[in-house]
């Protein structure tokens, strides 16, 4: 794993332990893809839920965006992020991801959610209600899921695309006003 593009292009990125099958880092390919999309998109502010190893939140810093926030609760994920990003101004929370609603982190351009593909069902029922109210007006929500996966239509959020990259399946929603 490494960074893909920006100012620190190429910068490797430490995994998960083999014997970790519960973080699953977002592919250097997939990542590509979804930045080559975002890059159109204001750059001011950057949420990532389900960071895992801080992989995601570090390309975003790599490519320009100012507020970077990284949240998990697992606590060898906490480790991971802070490994790989401590050096950089992204800020690290250790929070559930269920329990978004508790933290007042301001609005977000892009919002980026990776949770485990066994419980994306319980985390879209929950963060479906939350996701409009950390989203800026013209602000993106992108849930990665495996191919299974189809969010219902909800209040407050559009589909607005899915791309599909292999085993990565992003539900691009715009903010519904």
């Amino acid at each position: 794993m490494r960074v893909v593009a920006g100012q620190l292009r190429g910068k490797s990125i430490k995994g998960p332990s083999e014997s970790n099958l519960t973080i699953r880092p977002t592919s250097d390919r997939a990542k590509e893809a979804l930045f080559s999309f975002l890059g159109v998109y204001p750059k001011a502010s950057f949420l990532d839920l389900c960071s895992g190893t801080g992989n995601v939140a570090l390309e975003a810093y790599s490519r320009g965006y100012k507020k970077v926030v990284a949240l998990d609760r697992d606590p060898e994920a906490i480790k991971l992020i802070k490994s790989n990003c401590d050096s950089y101004p992204i800020e690290i929370v250790c929070h559930d991801v269920i329990k978004l609603s508790d933290l007042h982190l301001g609005l977000f351009d892009i919002i980026f959610c990776d949770p485990p593909y066994d419980r994306t069902e319980e985390f879209w029922q929950t963060l479906r209600f939350d996701i409009p109210n950390l989203l800026e007006k013209s602000g993106l929500f992108i849930l990665e899921t495996d191919h299974i996966f189809q969010p219902e239509p909800t209040q407050g959020l559009e589909i607005f695309k899915t791309k599909n990259y292999s085993r990565n399946h992003f539900h691009i929603f715009t903010r519904s006003v």
